[in-house]
């Protein structure tokens, strides 16, 4: 039969930092294999390939018009996906999910393919993950908003 539910139940605090540590180890180190550009952009771009996106992100760095954002793209020949990715990246702060709504129009002119969502996503996982570590626990809810409508 069942026992008497009388004895207290306490949490093993030395586990539970335990596991904290390693879900946060293991969700670094997922963040650190998430790259924006990789050796095979320098082949289709040459050696400065990497140099094109930093320039992207201090192109970011003064408030854009989409239409500023999608020319330069165009006009360095970026690759939507991590362009996007830094653009997610150098964008958006502590406070994205206001934000997400007020990069609407930009955000649909520029998530265009599966390839390009991809590249969203992985921009905000390297926000959150990397950047903005507090947002951790807030990430589905940021993924729940969607300004692509």
């Amino acid at each position: 039969m069942i026992a008497d539910v009388d004895e207290e139940f306490t949490v093993d605090e030395a586990t539970l930092a335990k596991a904290r540590k390693e879900l946060t180890e293991g969700l670094n180190s997922a963040v650190k294999n998430l790259i924006v550009y990789k050796d095979d952009d320098a082949a289709d771009g040459g050696d400065d390939a990497g140099d094109a996106y930093e320039g992207f992100a201090a192109f970011l760095a003064t408030p854009r018009s989409a239409d500023e954002i999608t020319a330069k793209i165009s006009s360095d020949k970026l690759k939507e996906d991590k362009a996007l990715a830094v653009l997610v990246q150098t964008t958006f702060t502590e406070n994205i999910i206001t934000e997400l709504p007020e990069k609407k129009d930009l955000l649909k002119k520029l998530v265009k393919s599966e390839k390009s969502v991809k590249g969203l996503i992985g921009g905000l996982e390297r926000l959150v993950g990397a950047t903005h570590k507090s947002l951790i626990p807030k990430f589905m809810r940021i993924l729940k908003v969607n300004p692509c409508n």
